[in-house]
This record gives structure tokens, sequence and C-alpha cells, in this order.
């Protein structure tokens, strides 16, 4: 599909890793090192939420094992207001490829539903579909949940 020149090179990040997450983030045991989630209310196009996520050290939360669905699930399951959210999620549509934003492929770990319909290149995670991922036009507006990892000292 060509959407390369669509994807800002800015939305890419390195995590940061920390001694202790930031206030207002949860923390989660996720392998040999813990991970901070936290899940904002306000809404955002991609690009903004990606910059808010960046501000903490961190980025949207990349859905990369079935182990961080699980723990993205419960995360959400306390915050969530209602079925009717979709959240934003780690996640570019390049040349028919879905890629995190250090542009290595995404597993399937979250059912993918596609419209098909253009401009459609980034995801969100619908509740009301237990918690489904779904493309998204980078302007809409969605809620959001950003990510950092933790290292022990």
């Amino acid at each position: 599909m060509g959407n390369e020149s669509q994807f800002d090179i800015s939305v890419q990040s390195e995590m940061t890793s920390l001694a202790h997450c930031p206030s207002a983030y949860a923390v989660y045991d996720y392998t040999h090192f813990n991970i901070c989630l936290r899940y904002i209310s306000i809404s955002a196009n991609y690009t903004e939420a990606v910059s808010r996520c960046q501000q903490d050290g961190g980025d949207l939360v990349r859905i990369d094992s079935f182990q961080k669905y699980d723990i993205f699930k419960g995360h959400i399951g306390h915050y969530a207001a209602d079925d009717s959210s979709q959240i934003w999620v780690q996640g570019v549509e390049i040349n028919d490829q879905w890629i995190f934003h250090d542009r290595t492929l995404m597993p399937v770990i979250c059912p993918l539903f596609e419209s098909n319909i253009s401009g459609k290149i980034h995801l969100t995670s619908y509740v009301y579909h237990n918690f489904s991922c779904f493309d998204s036009s980078p302007s809409s507006e969605h809620h959001y949940v950003c990510e950092i990892y933790r290292v022990f000292p």
C-alpha cells in the first residue's frame, strides 16, 4: 500500500529503562523486568498520544506477547469507563505489514480486524470486541496506554 511517507519517523522511540515507575503508572511483572502502564482517558490522535507517552520516557503500549496482552487487558479493565472505549496501541501499517515503532514486525497476538479503508494505518484495541485490534485513521481521537520498562537496580 506504500504508506511509508505517512509514517512520521519522529514517533519511533527506544523505551527508556527506569529504576522506578513515574507516578500515575501501575507496575506489572513481565519476564525478567517490570513494565509500567498508564491508562490515559483523554482523547488524542495517534501522534499526540505517542508524544505524550514519550514525555514520560515511554511509548504507546506494545502488544508483543500473549503475557503482555493479558496484562494490558487486565490494566484496561480497571480504567475503561465503558465497553465502547477504543484505545491506541503501538502499530503502524506500512506496505501491508503491521510494525512497531522500532520497525520490527508485529506478531499476531491481538486479533486484528482491518477495514481496508485507505488511510487507516494505526491500531486501536476495542474493549467491546474483547480487546481485539482494529485499524484506525491517525487523526481519530481515542484514549491510550503508555508503557515504560523498569529495570531492577
